[in-house]
């Protein structure tokens, strides 16, 4: 024979009252749980780069392949327009 600690309310405001502080207190768990995931979440990746960043392994300033060409292409331009006198059209060649 099992027994409850609280027997169920027999007025149906009571329990109503009693479902919506459930729903309340179920719906707070899962807004705090959700909430700390994000703040766990930001911590780690932010620590992550600064880690990655204090080392000096800075993604931006590893890649020279890029910036390469791009320092071919300002210095064709600059011979172009010191030995024409005038400014000429950039061109990529790239279609």
């Amino acid at each position: 024979m099992t027994t409850r600690s609280t027997p169920p309310p027999t007025d149906p405001r009571a329990l109503g009252r009693r479902k919506l502080a459930a729903r309340r207190l179920r719906t707070q768990r899962i807004r705090v749980g959700v909430a700390a995931a994000a703040v766990t979440t930001f911590i780690g990746l932010f620590s992550g780069l600064y880690v990655q960043m204090a080392s000096g392994h800075d993604p931006a300033l590893g890649s020279t392949g890029t910036s390469s060409s791009s320092t071919a292409v300002a210095q064709a331009q600059t011979q172009s327009q010191t030995s024409s006198g005038t400014v000429q059209p950039l061109t990529t060649g790239q279609s």
